[in-house]
């Protein structure tokens, strides 16, 4: 089940040692940003918040490589989170600017 709750914010030192399943480039972006998975199942999906926690989209995964578009998004900091049912795999954040 989706919900509109806050993800897990974590420090930025753990951000930089994460398990790297997933990589955004390039970072920062302003255009599009490619994300590439390193596995992925059925139930995989990212979600997407903005820096105070509001979910701001929700991304099916059903391939190694998806384009995402963020030019709509206004420049600032957000964070993707890959999901695999209800377990945070990973989190990682992407600076959007102009």
């Amino acid at each position: 089940m989706l919900t509109n709750e806050a993800p897990r914010l974590v420090d930025e030192n753990y951000l930089e040692e994460s398990l790297n399943y997933f990589t955004l480039q390039p970072n920062p972006a302003t255009d599009e940003v490619m994300i590439s998975v390193s596995d992925f199942s059925e139930t995989s999906f990212m979600e997407v918040y903005d820096l105070i926690g509001t979910r701001i989209t929700t991304i099916p995964v059903s391939s190694n490589e998806i384009p995402f578009n963020v030019s709509d998004f206004s420049s600032g900091v957000y964070f993707f989170q890959l999901k695999d049912g209800e377990e945070v795999l990973e989190t990682k954040k992407l600076v959007v600017g102009d």
